[in-house]
């Protein structure tokens, strides 16, 4: 994430800080929003797959 924030060029005023600076962190937040949705996805599966083998193993 620290490499996302770099910026090697010059900046030449505080309207273009304030740009660059919410550019990159808006990517960021959609970076990280992505993975949660993913992790919720993920655990929403694993969640369902530990119910179903419940069921199967209630006579056993």
């Amino acid at each position: 994430m620290s490499l996302a924030l770099k910026e090697y060029g010059t900046i030449a005023s505080l309207q273009t800080v304030v740009e660059v600076l919410s550019y990159k962190i808006g990517w960021i937040i959609l970076i990280l929003g992505g993975m949660h949705f993913l992790n919720l996805i993920l655990f929403f599966k694993l969640r369902n797959r530990a119910k179903t083998d419940k069921a199967f193993n209630i006579n056993v």
